[in-house]
């Protein structure tokens, strides 16, 4: 052969050889696609199969040290075991993203009776969203129906190469048994206290609870990221004292800090306050018990204590920070936190602190509670039933009873003012405590929010819980409780009938949106319209009283200036240098001349862009000089949803003025009631029976000053 032949030989043979090489790289890239389809059909397939052979999970019930015997005779009422021998826990299996969810459910001993068989475990905290959303997961090999936030918590916490052993509700109580609820409800305590930490599971902004989060837009994040810093220099206190956040991405495994005036960490709270968790009634007790918390939100780890940190460093801004919602919440389960590890709750106390929270079943606002109180006193005073029979009206009747019978007082009846009509039929002296207040979300001072005339939620702690900061009736026992049926009859005379009653005090609202630089500039100026129209409630106050200005109260002989002011923070204007700076901001507001304020009122009326201009500057005005638009402690206080009153005592003495519950009419009666250490507002119903109506702050009649045991005659509230 040739070299020519050879030549032409073998580059003939090296082109059919690229040639297969190339048709087979063509081959594999059209085919692949194909056979990972494929692949991935016939293992889902598969899976479906295995799936549809599995029976559905069936719980065994747990066993109780003692035996569950009815005291009561009647087979629908379900009396919960004093003591647990036992408790579920969750082996999470491993598993990457995608893997169906896969767990055991095991039978363990209750904490503290054998710790040489203890297993370390996490505790969950989340939000169960819509109750029609469920996930089928498998449970011991069969099938088991659970809320579908608890499978993305699930999911997004098990370890790819090792089980975690956690507690969640939806899975280690059977729900759909009411015994194995009331058996389980009342050692929630030790469970989550017994739990190496608890982990509070809020999602992603993406998924973020009931109803995804708006997306913040690109130029209000401009906006955030600017000002906040802004903020940072103009805030005058050492830098030495401003906290960092630190948190770990998850994705990553990489920890990193945050300034609290950084943009990135303002936007994280923005979104992470919004979260109903925080509004759920059973969280509370979940993180007050705990050992240690994690919050675990948009796949990054944040430590609770240094969350509350930030968030009490920041409502201590002088210009309370717009977007962010009310820091109440987050106060209040952290105040709850502290009161509990010094033992220092009381049930009456925790049970207004909490009213605000929100729960599917009504009488879980009372069981959520009862383990955040002494084990004596939640055994004696709450019955953990969820019996039909038992219903929430049930619930809180007997739990009213019970509370005044012990304490022989009826402060439990002051209680928060609001708006929103009642959930529960009840008799009127019996608190609803189902009913969330309305305006919580206005109070932005780092505390646990407005409070009560009685303070019976501000006594907690404070080494005497018998210690009333009033004592209109010289701080009576209601000695000889009687209650039938439905009705309340206590010894009292009558102080005063309402003449005059004005319009309520609704507040300052600061704007919350955060998604468009457009309804951001819209929710500045509903902040301005509020605080319009709070300016004129108070106008319109002061005027009431303008007609008895010109000569001393008759009560205490001071300046009608000063009852003013005294009645509208219900007695410690005089002494509380912060209230007296929120009064004096408010004067001057209310010293504006009624054209320009007409004007003001006029342009922000509706939205257009003299409005918006006009919110605008303000914003930036009140920004740059570090100054509230108002003083928000007077709303933080007592009058929110209250109205001023004027009182004819029948003495023939000049008015008497008054704070009284939004709630009152002219025409209702004052009272003040053996066991109750504020006037209390009767409307009659019919003949000698009379309804509950609310509580009352009536200036220089707070401290026994008209209080005559002889006049008191027996008083039927129904």
């Amino acid at each position: 052969m040739s070299v020519h032949a050879f030549t032409s030989a073998r580059s003939r043979l090296c082109t059919r050889s690229i040639s297969r090489v190339n048709f087979s790289q063509q081959f594999s890239a059209t085919i692949d696609p194909c056979l990972k389809r494929d692949v991935r059909g016939t293992v889902e397939r598969i899976r479906r199969a295995h799936t549809d052979t599995l029976d559905d999970f069936r719980y065994t019930r747990l066993r109780p040290s003692t035996a569950i015997n009815n005291n009561d005779g009647d087979a629908d009422r379900l009396p919960a075991p004093t003591k647990l021998e036992t408790f579920r826990l969750v082996e999470l299996l491993a598993g990457t993203q995608g893997d169906p969810i896969r767990c055991r459910l095991h039978e363990v001993p209750a904490t503290g009776t054998d710790p040489s068989r203890t297993i370390t475990y996490e505790a969950l905290s989340y939000c169960w969203g819509n109750s029609q959303h469920k996930t089928t997961i498998e449970c011991n090999g069969k099938l088991l129906k659970i809320p579908s936030s608890l499978a993305a918590a699930l999911g997004g916490l098990r370890h790819r190469d090792r089980p975690r052993h956690l507690w969640a509700d939806a899975i280690c109580i059977d729900q759909s048994d009411p015994l194995d609820k009331a058996m389980q409800v009342p050692h929630m305590r030790s469970i989550y206290s017994g739990a190496q930490r608890t982990l509070v599971w809020l999602g992603t902004i993406a998924d973020s609870g009931a109803g995804a989060q708006p997306r913040i837009s690109l130029g209000a994040r401009a906006c955030v990221r600017l000002s906040v810093p802004i903020l940072g220099l103009a805030d005058r206190r050492r830098r030495a004292t401003r906290p960092t956040v630190r948190v770990l991405d998850r994705r990553t495994g990489k920890p990193r800090g945050m300034s609290v005036f950084s943009g990135s960490l303002y936007l994280s709270l923005a979104y992470m306050l919004r979260q109903s968790w925080f509004r759920r009634a059973w969280v509370v007790q979940e993180v007050a018990v705990a050992v240690g918390v994690t919050i675990l939100f948009d796949h990054l780890e944040y430590e609770w204590d240094e969350v509350v940190a930030a968030n009490r460093f920041l409502s201590g801004v002088k210009f309370p920070l717009a977007f962010l919602p009310s820091p109440h919440h987050l106060a209040a389960i952290d105040h709850e936190r502290n009161l509990h590890a010094s033992l220092a709750s009381s049930l009456p106390g925790v049970l207004v602190r909490h009213q605000r929270c929100r729960a599917t079943d009504h009488r879980d606002k009372i069981f959520a509670f009862a383990g955040l109180v002494s084990p004596a006193s939640a055994a004696r005073d709450v019955r953990v039933t969820y019996a039909d029979a038992d219903s929430p009206a049930v619930v809180f009747r007997e739990l009213a009873m019970r509370l005044i019978v012990r304490d022989r007082s009826l402060d439990i009846l002051s209680g928060l003012p609001t708006t929103s009509g009642a959930k529960v039929a009840l008799p009127s002296w019996v608190p609803d405590w189902s009913n969330e207040p309305d305006y919580l979300d206005r109070s932005y001072t780092w505390r646990a929010g407005p409070g009560t005339l009685a303070g019976t939620e501000t006594r907690d702690g404070l080494g005497d819980q018998t210690q009333c900061r009033f004592a209109a009736t010289r701080r009576s026992r209601y000695e000889q409780p009687k209650i039938s049926d439905d009705t309340l009859t206590v010894p009292g005379h009558l102080l005063g009938t309402v003449t005059y009653a004005g319009p309520s005090f609704a507040g300052v609202r600061l704007p919350t949106e955060v998604s468009r630089f457009r309804d951001i500039t819209k929710g500045w100026m509903e902040t301005l319209r509020s605080v319009m129209h709070a300016r004129d409630v108070l106008i319109e106050w002061k005027r009431a009283v303008a007609p008895i200005s010109a000569s001393p109260y008759p009560r205490t002989g001071e300046n009608m200036d000063v009852v003013f002011w005294q009645t509208v923070c219900a007695g410690e204007y005089a002494t509380s240098p912060a209230l007296q700076r929120a009064a004096s901001i408010w004067e001057r507001l209310m010293r504006g001349s009624r054209a320009r304020n007409a004007v003001l009122t006029g342009v922000l009326r509706s939205f257009n862009l003299l409005g918006a201009f006009y919110s605008t500057l303000v914003f930036v005005l009140v920004l740059l000089k570090n100054d509230p638009i108002v003083e928000h402690r007077l709303q933080g206080r007592y009058v929110l949803n209250r109205r001023l009153v004027k009182l004819d005592d029948g003495n023939n003495q000049s008015v008497v003025v008054g704070l009284a519950n939004c709630a009152v009419e002219v025409g209702d009666e004052v009272f003040l009631l053996q066991g109750s250490n504020v006037p209390l507002i009767l409307r009659r119903k019919s003949g000698d029976a009379w309804r509950f109506v609310g509580d009352a702050y009536v200036h220089g009649y707070m401290n026994g000053e008209a209080w005559d045991e002889t006049k008191c005659r027996p008083v039927r509230i129904t």
